[in-house]
């Protein structure tokens, strides 16, 4: 009959065992969709009630259409403004056309960067699209692809939806600064491409949730 000190000791091997792998297993996702869901025309702009944050909301100049709510919510794959399904998960957000709408790209300096589970375009961060309408209206034959990406707290379908709506609230805020529709492009990465990997930190965090600018002639 096996002892007590033999039993005992099989059972924290076997507690040991478990939690390796648990620990090795890939985290759990928070589920986001019923968060601080804000959808377009929302008065609540994230920022605790001071009131700085930019939302496109029903701005809806000739050839854009922000979308009325988070693409990919309902689990259904596709956006809130009925453009049809996503596809693949591991593809982006975007037409066939995105990949080739600018040539020679190089990448501006400045990334815009977004509060957790928001797509507005915060008051810190609008000088630099503001410098970026600046180079764009300077150089008239340029064009820009505006990259949108999050942070891995939440599902691949949401975080792709969410970085959709923060690239759309960019382009919206640059058609506000003078810049024709015509020559950007938006893209959705959602978590695919972080800026720091197995970001642990709210400062890592923080790096991924932004949106980045490839400039290029078209």
């Amino acid at each position: 009959m096996m002892s007590k000190i033999a039993l005992s000791r099989i059972t924290v091997l076997f507690l040991i065992t478990v939690m390796v792998t648990v620990g090795c297993a890939k985290k759990p996702k928070l589920r986001l969709e019923n968060l601080q869901n804000n959808p377009a025309g929302s008065a609540f702009d994230g920022t605790n009630g001071a009131g700085d944050g930019y939302d496109p909301g029903s701005f809806s100049p000739s050839g854009l259409a922000p979308l009325d709510g988070l693409a990919g919510q309902d689990g259904t794959g596709k956006d809130g403004a009925g453009s049809g399904a996503w596809g693949d998960l591991g593809s982006p957000v975007a037409d066939a056309n995105a990949s080739n709408f600018v040539k020679n790209g190089t990448y501006w300096n400045d990334k815009v960067y977004f509060d957790y589970n928001r797509s507005e375009v915060r008051s810190s961060e609008r000088p630099k699209l503001e410098a970026l309408a600046g180079h764009l209206q300077n150089n008239p034959v340029f064009a820009v692809v505006i990259e949108g990406h999050c942070d891995d707290r939440g599902s691949d379908e949401y975080n792709r939806a969410l970085s959709e709506r923060r690239s759309l609230a960019v382009r919206d805020y640059l058609v506000t600064l003078g810049i024709a529709a015509e020559r950007m492009h938006t893209v959705s990465y959602g978590e695919d491409r972080p800026a720091v990997a197995d970001a642990v930190t709210e400062a890592d965090h923080q790096l991924n949730r932004r949106a980045e600018f490839l400039i290029g002639t078209r």
